[in-house]
């Protein structure tokens, strides 16, 4: 096995080596990285199946080029003396943003990965009330059975006035369905949700103050080349605010 993981991180070393020139173009641009390309990776199976998905240079995704769009639209969220920020499972397309939008005050987080700051289960969250002034989880809420356990636990631990981007799959038009989890060796089940509308209500029980942000809205009517961020699958933006009072 290890000799095949060789092999296979030697081939993405040597594809990331020739990228700029496979995909050298302009029809593409990736906010993530800064970079232009002929076209993106495709990603997924069968339905699920996306062209133009992945940066090849930086590897973000779609829900990633989304949530930079955003972040750079809105670089009040960083003020000079930026808030603490926990980053719960980091995406590293979106890590090194966040990371020098807020200084020493960042904190990487995760349950089960061995190269964050912290080991973190978010439904339990050993930190004080009110401790971070911002928080950044996309795309992990669906893995935790009782997700509203994790949301008042995100809702705690957030300081009164502070922000927090809590994305989730999901899908306009539609209420959240349960699905059936998918096992992992050694690992426990995950993806127990798709998301829609009664999202919203569910953060809003919980005591955020939600604005719900389509791509459509993100997209610069001036830009020549496409970010891709217009699939299903990409999400919305949920921008939430925990009361000041």
């Amino acid at each position: 096995m290890r000799f095949f993981s060789s092999i296979d991180r030697s081939l993405r070393s040597l594809r990331a080596k020739f990228a700029p020139l496979i995909y050298r173009g302009n029809a593409f641009f990736c906010p993530a990285c800064n970079k232009n390309a002929s076209r993106f990776k495709p990603a997924g199976k069968g339905k699920k199946a996306r062209e133009n998905a992945v940066c090849p240079f930086c590897r973000a995704r779609e829900r990633d080029r989304l949530v930079i769009l955003f972040l750079k639209k809105n670089p009040n969220l960083f003020p000079p003396n930026p808030p603490h920020l926990l980053h719960v499972a980091p995406e590293p397309s979106i890590s090194a943003y966040l990371k020098n939008a807020s200084g020493n005050g960042y904190l990487s987080a995760d349950i089960y990965r061995d190269d964050v700051m912290e080991k973190m289960d978010i439904t339990h969250i050993q930190k004080p009330d009110n401790h971070f002034g911002a928080i950044f989880c996309s795309h992990v809420l669906q893995d935790i059975p009782d997700d509203n356990i994790a949301l008042r636990e995100l809702y705690r631990v957030l300081a009164p006035g502070g922000w927090a981007i809590l994305n989730v799959p999901f899908y306009k038009g539609t209420k959240t369905t349960t699905l059936e989890a998918i096992h992992k060796t050694g690992r426990p089940p995950e993806f127990f949700r798709d998301y829609g509308d009664d999202y919203v209500d569910q953060l809003q029980t919980i005591g955020f103050e939600v604005q719900e942000i389509p791509p459509a809205q993100l997209r610069d009517p001036n830009m020549k080349a496409d970010p891709a961020i217009d699939h299903p699958m990409t999400g919305y933006i949920h921008f939430c605010r925990k009361p000041s009072t």
